[in-house]
């Protein structure tokens, strides 16, 4: 999109700045190439009408320093026979286009990839603090494809270094081989050209694939790629992962089938502690505390040797580790569990100081505690001796507590306070149909009339959406009324049409409609 009522076209070595702003006696101009930008001083400039030639000019401010320092970034614009571009140089090597130049308009609305000066200014102070927190010795990798990255480089980081978790978490060649695959059209993109529209992007292009993939296979996709530009913010090769936070776009699938272990727990448990099952002391211990209280495996094995209270017989759950970031404390009534605890702690010479961890991680790496690869052994020697389901998960050991309880009287509310969830995820991915018709209704009844019910925390909403979405939940608990999606989303449709909802929400709104 070309400017209003664009100046004509001179040859480069006729271009002259103080002579072709000589209308603007206002302006600041230092030197043969370099002047105060400003909006109506750039529509006076002509276009350069030599083939393959150029004129590029540096933005001068007299009130920031920094624009002008010696091997500092410089925002600078190129004019060219038809269009005249912003672009930031960080040194003698690195270059970015931010965009074309075109008039401020009076609606505030600009075409996506053109700036106004005042927009450009601002897109470039953006980029500086962005670069700053990059390594300068890692600026080669933003130039990497993601080819080159995924098949050359990304199993090493992820072998070295910590994930958001703070946890080591090696890749496996399967997974290099899916975000190969799922990403293929856009291997040879560059890192750095990653942005907040590609996850839209990705999603069409899955759903006109011949073969369908199911929402739950897109987010899997998705979430495996997320992660690889996790890494590459934390290895400071980028300064920000832009697919970030689009979760929202692939929910799962509203009910999953649920996968509950019909076993006496007692039974279980005493094979877990048995000498002749696989696995070290502290791969037993995580195995059995997820059947005796149903706390999801991280909660475990990221805690502190002081959060096991054998006294009190009970695990604290800080809320650093807690997935719903919420403190709580689970009993477990079992003595060959606490017995086992207390010769572990002996013979790991574990005391009870604040921030020794339960699980430390014996070997060279990055992380300070186990993790999930440790306990596999006996969770495989587990489902062998009981015959558990090949698609069994340990995690199914947490919906096994969750239904036992249940069947047994414990409240729901009181159930949700153990395992840290909201009473809709109890009901929606915790309960399975082996549960009594009765007992659902009962459930169901105390569900739907606590007053202090809880938005689950798993709706997988933006921010700015998942706070309309609490407010409209409270108001229909208020009239004793069901919440329905749908019934939201119309709301957000007439919020819409009021021009009240923010970028995030209108962009949510648009893939829900």
């Amino acid at each position: 999109m070309a400017p209003k009522n664009p100046a004509t076209s001179i040859r480069k070595e006729e271009f002259d700045l103080k002579t072709l702003l000589q209308g603007h006696p206002a302006a600041i101009i230092k030197g043969k190439f370099s002047f105060t930008f400003k909006d109506q001083y750039i529509d006076s400039l002509p276009f350069i009408n030599d083939k393959n030639k150029c004129v590029e000019l540096t933005h001068y401010s007299s009130d920031d320093e920094k624009y002008n320092e010696k091997n500092k970034p410089r925002l600078k614009l190129r004019i060219g026979n038809s269009v005249k571009t912003f672009y930031i140089v960080y040194d003698k090597n690195r270059r970015q286009k931010i965009g074309n130049w075109m008039p401020r308009t009076k609606s505030g609305h600009y075409q996506k990839g053109f700036f106004s000066v005042t927009q450009a200014k601002e897109e470039f102070k953006r980029l500086v603090s962005d670069a700053e927190k990059i390594n300068p010795e890692k600026w080669k990798y933003q130039s990497f494809t993601l080819r080159t990255y995924l098949l050359e480089h990304y199993k090493n980081d992820r072998e070295n270094k910590s994930n958001k978790r703070n946890s080591l978490s090696p890749v496996t060649d399967k997974t290099i081989r899916e975000i190969s695959s799922a990403f293929e059209p856009w291997l040879d993109l560059k890192l750095s050209e990653f942005n907040e529209d590609h996850p839209v992007i990705f999603k069409k292009y899955w759903q006109n694939k011949e073969t369908p993939i199911t929402s739950e296979t897109m987010r899997k996709y998705y979430s495996l790629l997320n992660s690889l530009f996790n890494m590459c913010v934390t290895c400071t090769y980028l300064p920000k992962n832009k697919i970030d936070r689009h979760i929202f776009l692939f929910p799962r699938n509203p009910k999953r089938p649920v996968t509950t272990y019909t076993d006496p727990t007692n039974e279980v448990v005493e094979f877990i502690f048995n000498e002749d099952t696989p696995g070290g002391g502290d791969s037993k211990i995580i195995v059995a505390t997820m059947f005796l209280c149903g706390a999801r495996n991280s909660e475990i094995y990221r805690n502190t040797s002081n959060n096991f209270n054998i006294n009190d017989r009970s695990i604290r759950i800080p809320e650093h580790i807690s997935k719903n970031k919420a403190a709580r404390i689970v009993a477990i009534e079992s003595d060959s569990y606490w017995n086992y605890v207390a010769k572990y702690k002996i013979l790991k010479s574990l005391s009870d100081r604040e921030g020794e961890l339960m699980f430390p991680c014996c070997r060279d790496a990055k992380a300070p505690h186990v993790t999930s690869s440790l306990y596999q052994k006996t969770w495989q020697a587990v489902k062998k001796e009981f015959n558990f389901p090949k698609i069994g998960r340990l995690y199914d050991a947490r919906h096994t507590f969750a239904k036992k309880a249940l069947e047994s009287g414990v409240p729901i509310q009181d159930l949700s306070k153990i395992t840290g969830h909201s009473l809709e995820t109890l009901m929606n991915y915790y309960i399975d149909n082996n549960i009594s018709q009765a007992t659902r209704e009962k459930l169901r009844s105390a569900t739907n009339s606590n007053a202090a019910i809880k938005v689950q925390q798993e709706t997988n909403f933006p921010p700015s959406v998942n706070s309309l979405y609490e407010s409209y939940v409270r108001r229909c608990i208020k009239k004793n009324i069901k919440d329905e999606l749908s019934t939201f989303v119309q709301e957000m449709k007439d919020l819409g049409d009021q021009n009240q909802l923010n970028a995030e929400q209108i962009f949510w709104l648009k893939e829900m409609l």
